[in-house]
């Protein structure tokens, strides 16, 4: 690139375009290299009877099936069973089992399970039940956390305005800030000068975006993802579990 010179109250100032861009693209690597997801690939189901069923049927005892296949069981002496997944949609089963001449009971949930959730066991009638199925929010402004008006584990399912930084567990619709975090899953738009979320299933536009799993687009001047399922476009893109992990102006997996 040419130089650029200037004459400003009688100074003489030589401007390099190339030496600028150089220079912020390494300060965006200084401020923000340590702030990629840590956000593991696995998450955590949390299985509980609730107090009505472990008091009207003290000796039931209910099977746990993930997937079809037996996990473990909870009663009414050890009502909460922990189990470890991937990530991804899983159908939880439970059959409650009165004894070996009863007639068993199944119910099932399906969940897309992008984070840790706690399903609750209850007998009238016999169904689960998502504990966080009610955290949601359909509009969330943001000054910065814990500044917001819903909480970092609730889900937006809408519009999330951040006027410095937002962070919260799952965003569905259009996330617009200078800062955004999402712990789990953003599904839809998301746009700022820095994006960091852990599942992508759309369009990140930003200065810096980072990410764990991409299912669409990534926009800006730095991009980088563990996994991507589509494309890049930035000045450097990086897909770590890529043949060619590293690339300028454009990268894609599929």
């Amino acid at each position: 690139m040419k130089e650029i010179k200037m004459k400003m109250h009688g100074c003489r100032f030589t401007f390099r375009p190339l030496f600028f861009l150089t220079l912020l693209f390494a300060s965006s690597l200084t401020v923000f290299g340590d702030a990629a997801p840590a956000v593991p690939v696995r998450a955590t189901v949390t299985i509980s009877l609730n107090d009505i069923a472990r008091n009207d049927k003290p000796s039931t005892t209910y099977g746990i099936y993930l997937d079809g296949t037996f996990v473990g069981q909870v009663d009414a002496y050890a009502p909460v069973r922990v189990i470890e997944t991937q990530e991804g949609r899983h159908e939880i089963s439970v059959k409650e089992c009165n004894g070996p001449s009863m007639y068993d009971t199944t119910v099932s949930k399906t969940l897309d399970i992008y984070r840790d959730v706690e399903i609750e066991i209850l007998c009238r009638p016999f169904t689960l039940r998502d504990k966080a199925s009610a955290s949601i929010a359909p509009l969330q402004l943001s000054i910065f956390e814990p500044l917001q008006l819903a909480t970092i584990d609730e889900d937006v399912y809408g519009i999330r305005l951040n006027l410095f930084e937002g962070r919260n567990r799952n965003v569905f619709g259009i996330d617009v800030g200078p800062v955004n975090f999402v712990s789990g899953q953003l599904a839809g738009i998301e746009a700022g000068f820095y994006n960091c979320a852990n599942r992508v299933k759309g369009i990140q536009l930003g200065f810096r975006n980072d990410a764990n799993e991409v299912s669409g687009v990534q926009i800006g001047f730095a991009n980088t993802t563990l996994r991507m399922h589509g494309l890049q476009i930035g000045f450097f893109n990086e897909i770590v579990e890529s043949p060619v992990p590293r690339t300028i102006l454009l990268n894609l997996c599929f």
